[in-house]
């Protein structure tokens, strides 16, 4: 959970009941960007949908909502000005990531088959979060045109 309000942000993840270390494994994120909505939703329907068609076949770990916050407040960034995609390692300042790689290391798993981390385009980069991060950084945001 968010240290913010574990209450209210807890952090999940969603595992294949017959985990197997002869079977290739499969991560599955979303919400890394919380204004990037459509990847919490569709992780959520994979688990309510398709994830038991591939059990048998495959170790799968979801993480539907990385960054719960982000998610409810329809935000790039987590709570401390932080873009998660930029923090996945060991004792992150972004405490969602350091939540995943830790996940990540005690599921044991050598090498992934594959993760796909679902995200979406939207017009918001450039009307959002390119004038928010020149702000944050002190810069003059200057609007791209093609």
């Amino acid at each position: 959970a968010l240290s913010l309000d574990p209450a209210r942000y807890p952090l999940f993840v969603v595992k294949t009941r017959r985990w197997e270390a002869s079977k290739p494994s499969v991560l599955v994120t979303g919400g890394v960007h919380g204004y990037e909505t459509s990847g919490v939703q569709g992780a959520i329907l994979f688990c309510q949908t398709k994830m038991v068609k591939y059990e048998k076949d495959f170790n799968i770990a979801v993480c539907p909502c990385v960054s719960p916050w982000g998610y409810e407040c329809v935000q790039r960034w987590n709570p401390a000005c932080l873009d998660p995609n930029r923090h996945f390692v060991e004792d992150s300042r972004a405490e969602e990531c350091a939540a995943v790689v830790k996940l990540v290391k005690e599921l044991g798993i050598e090498q992934w088959c594959v993760h796909l981390d679902l995200h979406e385009t939207t017009d918001s980069d450039a009307t959002e979060f390119m004038p928010a991060r020149a702000a944050r950084d002190g810069e003059v945001h200057e609007p791209e045109i093609i």
